[in-house]
């Protein structure tokens, strides 16, 4: 694992593949890696590799999104439909509306 006294990850990255910092990131994206497997493949931690990723505004596949943590055949947007039978939904009444209903205990 690197630390502060070894290259930076900017400059090790570009040591390694020849290729600038930003071109390796997006590379990383369009092969859909997550955050987790560039820092495991560099050595780096995971939020060094969010760092330089938020510097050139390039977004990774979240850990959650590569080990398909969303149950199969659930439909998020049949469940909102379902939720809400109301007006659309939009930026002003997404967080007034109940998602969830608990039955309280008896």
């Amino acid at each position: 694992m690197a630390n502060q006294y070894a290259d930076s990850f900017k400059n090790h990255i570009e040591k390694l593949s020849g290729n600038s910092i930003e071109k390796v990131l997006k590379d990383c994206h369009l092969s859909g890696m997550s955050y987790a497997q560039v820092a495991k493949r560099y050595g780096y931690q995971t939020g060094t590799v969010r760092k330089w990723c938020r510097r050139y505004a390039i977004c990774l596949a979240a850990a959650s999104e590569k080990k398909g943590s969303n149950q199969e055949g659930f439909d998020l947007h049949a469940y909102v439909k379902a939720q809400i039978h109301q007006k659309p939904l939009n930026n002003f009444n997404v967080l007034s509306k109940k998602w969830l209903h608990f039955k309280e205990k008896q």
